[in-house]
């Protein structure tokens, strides 16, 4: 783990550090049949690894709400399941109140976990049935060897009311709630054991939107009372903003920005939280403003981009000393080669598109012989060795490809306490 990195997650503002992740991996070996298995040995190929999360470290203080966002499919539940050790980290530590519970025996976890508890995203399938809401709230304390039976159940039917239910509901079974109610027993129940900790996965993507306001209005209510520390995983940015004191922006594996939460809205630095912010909705049918679209696929785990791992999609990415481009002619450039990639350029007249791509635009004449080697197989509708050239030739030698950006930002009060992934910070 780098020396940039370590900085930034240690100046979280919070009197005492809970959590501390540092270069935490989780890798997973692709699963294949028999039939893939035989053929990859006598073709001498190793089965895929998938890259879930990779070195990825931060620090969450006492009585925080850290928030950590992303795409879905970005390894935020992984990196859940991993700090809870619900499943091994492949490398890196994790480090709850001052233990690294990375070096425990499953016993020595079992007994940690009262201090820490997870709040799934779906308040159905978390909850089990054939039993009654009395008795699911009382299962961790049951299984922790908290308080005889009739603790339990008293502590039970408080918990009940503490997140805004009755007393009444504790014989209830959980197909009689809503939405909304289910995931208020979720969070009864995660608070029976009393834990510092609480990770909560999604915890009002599967609501209603006038139900997840009032579920986050009791989750900031209990945290007041039971002075918790929470780990808020989400795709929805109003959620993150709403509720969370610092936020971690994921990408395919990777922490790509972490600062506060005024700093992150209202200043974003890495090119991938900048689209994410651009594109939540705006409620006003007269704004004319073209939002930001974030174009193309999100890169497989399993063969993740060399040096940034947004470099795919990104439209900032910085030009090669190979040419002297100024930022006119390199921003009609990237123009060109994404619409190459996408196939938005005709190949009946791509002489044409290419004309007016660089109308106005005086290109070095090695660039220009480059690109219109790529007109030539466009036309010959060679689109794959088209957009092998231009990358081999404009990105590939970019430091974006070369290398993992790691920033820390430095020099004014506004950038203290952020790290970013992109090397458009770089000295």
């Amino acid at each position: 783990m780098s020396d940039q990195m370590m900085d930034a997650v240690r100046s979280a503002e919070a009197d005492e550090t809970i959590l501390r992740l540092e270069g935490l991996s989780k890798f997973f070996e692709v699963e294949t049949g028999l039939i893939d298995s035989i053929r990859n040995r006598l073709s001498g190929q190793e089965a895929g690894t998938v890259r879930a999360v990779e070195d990825v470290s931060f620090e969450i203080g006492s009585g925080q709400t850290f928030g950590l966002v992303g795409e879905s499919g970005c390894g935020k539940s992984t990196l859940a399941r991993a700090i809870l050790q619900l499943i091994r980290p492949t490398e890196g530590s994790v480090y709850f109140q001052g233990e690294d519970l990375c070096e425990l025996s499953q016993r020595e976890i079992r007994a940690k976990r009262r201090n820490m508890q997870m709040v799934f995203q779906d308040p159905q399938s978390s909850l089990n049935p054939r039993l009654k809401v009395g008795k699911i709230i009382e299962e961790p304390m049951e299984a922790h060897g908290l308080l005889d039976k009739e603790g339990r159940e008293q502590k039970a039917r408080e918990l009940l009311e503490k997140v805004g239910l009755s007393q009444n509901h504790y014989n209830r079974h959980p197909h009689a709630f809503s939405g909304g109610q289910r995931q208020r027993i979720n969070l009864a129940r995660a608070l029976s054991v009393e834990p510092d900790l609480v990770v909560c996965d999604e915890p009002v993507s599967a609501l209603d939107v006038s139900v997840q306001a009032q579920v986050l209005n009791v989750m900031k209510d209990l945290q007041e009372e039971f002075d918790l520390t929470y780990l808020i995983i989400s795709h929805d940015l109003s959620v993150i903003r709403y509720i969370c004191d610092r936020i971690a922006v994921m990408y395919l594996g990777h922490i790509v920005e972490l600062g506060d939460k005024e700093q992150l809205f209202e200043d974003p630095k890495h090119p991938y939280t900048k689209a994410l912010l651009e594109s939540i909705p705006v409620p006003d049918p007269e704004l004319s403003e073209v939002r930001s679209v974030i174009r193309g696929e999100v890169p497989s785990p399993i063969d993740p981009p060399s040096g940034c791992r947004f470099r795919t999609r990104c439209q900032s990415i910085i030009p090669s000393d190979q040419y002297a481009f100024t930022d006119n002619e390199w921003d009609a450039v990237l123009g060109y080669i994404r619409s190459v990639k996408y196939r938005e350029i005709s190949p009946d007249k791509p002489e044409q598109d290419y004309e007016q791509f660089f109308d106005g635009v005086k290109l070095d004449r090695d660039v220009d012989e480059v690109l219109r080697r790529s007109v030539n197989q466009i036309e010959s509708e060679e689109w794959d060795e088209a957009i092998d050239l231009l990358y081999d030739e404009f990105i590939e030698p970019s430091i974006c490809a070369q290398e993992r950006p790691k920033y820390q930002l430095e020099g004014d009060k506004e950038s203290e306490g952020r790290y970013v992934e992109c090397h458009l910070y770089q000295e």
